[in-house]
C-alpha cells in the first residue's frame, strides 16, 4: 500500500480515503484551494499508479484535523458567495497535530 499526505481535501475530504480516478478528478478540482501543493501530490499519486499498478493507494488529508472548526471560526470576514465557493479556514498542518495529540495526549480533554 501506498500512502499520500496530500495537504488539502477540501470540506468533503475528511478521512483516509482510497484513491480511485474520482478521488483523483475531485483533487484537481481543489486546485485552486492549494495551488502550490495539489498539483504536486496528484503527480505523485499518478506516478505511483503508473509504477505500481494494482498497488491500492491511500490518501490522508492535512486539512481533517480542522475540518470540524465551528462554522463561526470557520468563517473569514469576506462575502458569503465566497464561504459558498468553498473559501474558508480549513487549518493546516493536521497530520502533525494528530500525531502530537496521539503521542502526549490530551490532558486538558481528561475527566
Amino acid at each position: 500500500m501506498v500512502g499520500h499526505r496530500v495537504v488539502h481535501g477540501g470540506r468533503e475530504h475528511v478521512l483516509p480515503s482510497l484513491i480511485d480516478e474520482a478521488l483523483i478528478t475531485s483533487l484537481k478540482r481543489l486546485i485552486p484551494l492549494a495551488p502550490l501543493h495539489l498539483p504536486a501530490a496528484i503527480s505523485g499519486i499518478e506516478l505511483a499508479a503508473r509504477h505500481l499498478p494494482g498497488l491500492p493507494q491511500v490518501a490522508c488529508f492535512d486539512t481533517a484535523f480542522h475540518a470540524h472548526l465551528p462554522e463561526h471560526t470557520a468563517h473569514f470576514p469576506l462575502p458569503a458567495r465566497l464561504y459558498d465557493a468553498g473559501v474558508r479556514r480549513y487549518g493546516f498542518h493536521g497530520l502533525s497535530y494528530e500525531y502530537i495529540l496521539s503521542t502526549l495526549g490530551t490532558p486538558h480533554l481528561r475527566a
